[in-house]
């Protein structure tokens, strides 16, 4: 087992969710990790290739230590970000797409099967790739990058393809037993406390998870379970366990759940409170935003060929 120490960095990272009003947009960067380790989630599905070593990534209850090479996928219910000495230069290339760009061309094969994670088990979404795998997807990077400002119909079809032809070697690769294993923190380890804490939050996000009940939980007092939690994360508890409620409402929101079950389910006591809290976070309801989903399914579904869609309800297409 390895134990990673950082004890002289304090993170300077705050939460964000953030919204892209893009389809697909590319980029090669090389900043400073304090420029870079904001934790944060967003609205579309994050492809990002790290050029660097000994990067500490946090993504949701798992963390990873990875190196030059290393591949990594996020979707849009992934809270993550860098940890790192604020003085590491971090070179990556990054790619952000709507799912829905390639959905039509998911009929025959998922694209987006590499970013599924399975209920119950945590997938470190991490594959180390060869110089030679490397440079692959470097040239899906640098051809999608040259088309980031040309809105046409005709490069919209050609960065569709390429996109595609992405994900299909991307979703081989994580297929084959190139998957990092998962590094093992010393158990007294500060990130291997975090670790258990952000697991449990994420196993029990419709009961009570107070500060209090955290903190006797794991047997620590409040004021050090408040203090470690900021210092490794960057952002409050009460702030982390807001946003895993409200990511979890999407997802229950997408699937048709009446508004009230989703309440339970989140962990929200409060109907009122809950409606609140959505909209300060999606910047509409929790009815808004399952009907807007619904809208946006259909008319992918309305994009696709008639004989691509069978089985698709006729009052699910109407709208009745």
């Amino acid at each position: 087992m390895k134990e990673f120490d950082f004890p002289n960095i304090r993170l300077k990272t705050t939460f964000e969710h953030q919204k892209f009003d893009i389809y697909c947009h590319s980029a090669h960067r090389i900043s400073k990790t304090y420029r870079s380790n904001r934790i944060h989630t967003h609205d579309v599905f994050e492809i990002l290739l790290c050029k660097s070593d000994n990067i500490f990534l946090l993504n949701n209850n798992i963390m990873s230590l990875v190196q030059k090479n290393d591949l990594m996928l996020f979707n849009a219910t992934d809270v993550h970000g860098i940890i790192a000495d604020p003085d590491l230069t971090f070179e990556r290339y990054v790619l952000m797409f709507e799912p829905g760009f390639v959905g039509e061309l998911c009929s025959t094969y998922n694209l987006l099967e590499c970013f599924q994670r399975t209920p119950g088990k945590p997938v470190i979404p991490v594959c180390h790739l060869t110089e030679e795998q490397s440079d692959t997807i470097i040239s899906f990077y640098d051809t999608l990058k040259k088309y980031n400002k040309d809105h046409s119909e005709i490069i919209k079809l050609k960065k569709k393809i390429v996109l595609a032809e992405m994900l299909l070697e991307i979703n081989i690769l994580f297929s084959e037993a190139s998957i990092k294993p998962r590094v093992e923190l010393h158990p007294d380890s500060q990130y291997e406390k975090i670790q258990r804490i952000l697991s449990f939050i994420n196993d029990n996000l419709a009961g009570e998870l107070s500060l209090e009940t955290i903190s006797e939980q794991f047997y620590i007092s409040t004021s050090y379970l408040s203090a470690l939690f900021r210092d490794l994360t960057g952002f409050s508890l009460n702030k982390y366990i807001i946003t895993k409620r409200i990511l979890l409402a999407t997802e229950l929101l997408k699937q048709n759940q009446p508004v009230t079950l989703v309440t339970e389910l989140c962990g929200f006591n409060n109907y009122s409170h809950f409606i609140r809290t959505f909209k300060k976070f999606e910047g509409i309801s929790p009815k808004q935003y399952a009907v807007r989903w619904r809208n946006k399914e259909r008319l992918r579904i309305m994009e696709r060929p008639q004989k691509e869609r069978p089985g698709i309800p006729a009052d699910y297409l109407s709208g009745n």
